[in-house]
């Protein structure tokens, strides 16, 4: 099930911009797949995608100060998918995007958070 609502897809740039920094290392395999997935997703926002990202990586790394400000943003963004499709299709794109360069142990902890949000351990 594709990504639906503007949403989602705002909530998936979020959370996908959370996950390029959960190894501490910015890849360009990395980058790559999360700009091939937007382009997928699709936008229909007032705000240009390139701003978004600008905005959504802000506050991705703010979201880095501490294990509760990043499960914090983790539990607001998760909340937009209500659907459990749109959930699963979410945390693929989010797992493509850390696979991109191989998942690091540092990154499961992520992935975790995520899957608990949406009951899906």
């Amino acid at each position: 099930m594709p990504i639906e609502t503007q949403t989602e897809r705002e909530a998936l740039i979020r959370l996908m911009s959370l996950a390029k920094y959960q190894d501490a290392k910015l890849s360009i395999a990395e980058n790559d797949t999360f700009k091939r997935i937007i382009e997928d997703i699709g936008w229909d926002s007032g705000t240009t995608i390139d701003i978004f990202i600008d905005d959504a990586t802000g506050r991705a790394r703010e979201a880095l100060i501490s294990d509760d400000a990043t499960a914090a943003f983790i539990d607001e963004q998760t909340k937009a998918f209500t659907d459990a499709a749109a959930r699963q299709t979410a945390l693929s794109k989010i797992e493509s995007v850390l696979k991109a360069d191989g998942i690091d142990p540092d990154e499961q902890p992520f992935i975790a958070w995520i899957r608990n949000a949406w009951g899906m351990e």
